[in-house]
């Protein structure tokens, strides 16, 4: 029987690439580069807030710059959307070890009333008091309105599971994240348990340009064909990345990225813009290796003088997800050149002199 009566601190720290934050006292916001693009990161931490109730469990709260719909930047925002959920399982040996395993934290809700000052939740849960016992922790924070399904606990073999349906629209799709600690138990007085954040889902964007000198874009549309719907997240061993399992039913229809049709995409030799994104245009979508995707831009070009010299051009290609797989917490662009190979510009020159006849003089008869 697993009996628990002291205090648990918990310390959530997002780790993105890598680079683990530690935040204290204070918001940070950073970012890590990768490739051409950029990723926010969130950083959490959860410590006693309560002196007043020995051995309970009480949080507060610090988070930078969780990407995408809705942009989650500041205490508050987390507060809005709802704080995050945590499940706890105690176990009477370590896991790998362990005969036994009792549920100690049922997706407990972590919120704020406070605009992020103060974190709370019941009911109160405590450590276990025989050191041979140990807590196994698993969080997951922003998931999608009713995407997040069939919760599979841990057992002393199976890590925990759940089923995830990603939103066909993009104002729907937020950034899921998930964490895990293992074999923790109370050592001392300022002990913590350090959850690492990561990204559950793929970050999709799209970036683009011309080629032509003088000549300029205006996007239609930017769609996804193929792209997978519905999977199974299994977080992984210790702090090592999840997995996704059943990726394999694609959505009726494409998915629809948001821009602004009415900006103009400019040429550039080497850079490409996003000026026609819509604000948290990104989609977040199941990691897979689908060889199948396809993407479909339709678009019209236009000259300095803002007239269109072609007609709306749709082009489509292939992405091909196994050579190049859409990865768990990968951040991906896909740099777009517009143009029609078909499109010849007038040009004019002149290639010979053009000099006045011989002069012949004339002469002149007066009246």
């Amino acid at each position: 029987m697993i009996i628990g009566l002291k205090k648990i601190y918990i310390k959530l720290t997002l780790k993105i690439n890598n680079q683990k934050f530690k935040i204290m006292k204070k918001i940070i916001f950073s970012c890590v580069a990768v490739a051409t693009f950029a990723l926010g990161c969130s950083k959490i931490e959860i410590t006693d807030t309560n002196k007043d109730a020995p051995g309970a469990i009480n949080f507060t709260n610090y988070i930078g710059n969780v990407t995408k719909a809705t942009d989650v930047t500041t205490p508050l925002a987390l507060a809005g959307i709802g704080g995050f959920k945590v499940y706890g399982y105690a176990t009477d040996k370590a896991l790998a070890s362990a005969t036994t395993v009792s549920l100690l934290m049922n997706n407990i809700s972590v919120i704020s009333a406070d605009d992020g000052v103060n974190w709370t939740y019941t009911p109160i849960q405590y450590w276990p008091v025989d050191s041979d016992n140990k807590v196994q922790f698993f969080i997951y924070a922003n998931p999608a309105s009713g995407a997040l399904t069939n919760w599979s606990a841990l057992t002393t073999s199976v890590k925990p599971s759940f089923d995830y349906t990603s939103p066909a629209s993009s104002a729907d799709q937020k950034d899921l994240l998930y964490a895990s600690a293992y074999n923790e138990n109370k050592h001392g007085t300022t002990d913590k348990v350090d959850l690492t954040f990561k990204h559950a889902l793929t970050r999709i964007n799209f970036a683009a340009r011309t080629n032509k000198e003088g000549v300029h874009a205006k996007i239609s549309s930017i769609t996804l064909a193929n792209v997978y719907e519905e999977g199974t997240f299994t977080y992984g061993a210790g702090n090592s990345t999840g997995s996704w399992s059943g990726v394999n039913t694609a959505f009726t229809n494409p998915i629809t990225y948001p821009i602004k049709t009415t900006e103009n995409v400019a040429y550039h030799s080497i850079d490409f813009a996003k000026n026609f994104q819509e604000s948290n245009a990104s989609l977040m979508l199941i990691p897979s290796n689908n060889s199948t995707i396809t993407l479909q831009i339709k678009f019209t070009l236009y000259n300095t003088a803002n007239q269109a010299i072609t007609a709306e051009i749709t082009k489509n290609a292939t992405i091909d997800g196994s050579s190049s797989a859409w990865e768990i917490g990968k951040n991906i662009c896909y740099n777009l050149i517009l143009d029609d190979s078909s499109l010849t510009p007038i040009i004019f020159s002149v290639t010979s002199n053009f000099n006045w006849d011989g002069e012949t003089g004339t002469g002149v008869t007066y009246n």
